[in-house]
């Protein structure tokens, strides 16, 4: 699980099976310290489309955290892939934090276009690099971190 915010208020992350007790961990840790770095309000992409199912002992700590950063998020677009589990797992968290502003998508034109109009030109492009950026890339970015 790899998140970070390296441009204005735009957040990504990327989840990839197998997700374990310690990836969630850390994504808290890291999502928190992120948040509290600005008073300001966050757009995200969650690329989920690699992840198949996360372990059901970590849901409602996930769920706690968008709950608790709901009043934050202008806007979260999730990007689901072919698990159908998980996609109702991930479509559960969502109306459980009960934010309209967290949007699952199975199509990226259609996330592209819910999210892209709040972006700013520096986070577009950050927007476009991240989603061309390789697992191996973002994994070897989340251990430096």
């Amino acid at each position: 699980m790899y998140v970070d915010c390296k441009v204005g208020r735009f957040i990504e992350t990327r989840w990839v099976t197998p997700i374990t007790g310690a990836h969630v961990d850390r994504f808290l840790t890291r999502t928190s310290a992120i948040m509290r770095g600005s008073s300001g309000s966050f757009v995200v992409f969650a690329d989920l489309e690699q992840a198949t199912i996360l372990p059901p002992e970590w849901i409602d700590r996930v769920v706690e955290m968008l709950r608790v950063d709901n009043g934050r998020i202008e806007r979260n677009g999730m990007l689901l892939g072919g698990s159908a589990t998980f996609a109702m797992q991930v479509e559960r968290m969502i109306r459980q934090a009960n934010n309209p502003a967290r949007r699952t998508f199975r199509e990226m034109n259609e996330l592209e276009d819910w999210i892209t109009p709040v972006l700013n030109p520096m986070e577009l492009a950050r927007f476009n690099a991240f989603r061309a950026q390789s697992n191996d890339a973002l994994l070897a970015a989340e251990r430096s971190l």
